[in-house]
């Protein structure tokens, strides 16, 4: 398995991986679809054998913030190490950045475990206060 900085984007194998994994909302505007990978800071593919099967998406200020926006594994490729793998990519090389944030689903605590093993806590353990708006 190679991680790469993806420079250009294979939009089909992208809507796959997001579709297998249920990702739909990401999926109603491909227009939009486009332009966020476009407008992101860093997008890291992992790949075997040319395939991509897992990726992070990412924004920074490349400073004092780093959003970790997408991280997802393809399901036939889950335990294998591939997620640890693109998030201590991405951890590293964003070392330099200050504040790391990461949202995720209430429910998704199978995935709070995981985040946890990479240092992040719920923003109360923190004695934070998070606001967020959907449109």
């Amino acid at each position: 398995m190679d991680i790469k900085r993806m420079e250009t984007f294979d939009f089909e194998a992208l809507k796959s991986l997001y579709r297998i994994n249920r990702w739909d909302a990401y999926l109603k505007d491909m227009t939009l679809f486009r332009r966020m990978f476009e407008q992101s800071t860093a997008v890291f593919g992992a790949y075997e054998a040319d395939e991509l099967i897992g990726l992070v998406r990412v924004l920074s200020d490349d400073a004092h913030i780093l959003y970790i926006q997408d991280i997802m594994v393809h399901p036939d490729h889950l335990r294998k190490g591939i997620g640890k793998a693109l998030m201590d990519h991405v951890l590293n090389h964003f070392e330099h950045v200050r504040q790391k944030v990461l949202l995720t689903d209430g429910d998704a605590h199978s995935a709070h475990a995981f985040y946890r093993r990479f240092g992040f806590k719920e923003v109360s353990e923190k004695g934070l206060t998070s606001f967020v708006r959907f449109d």
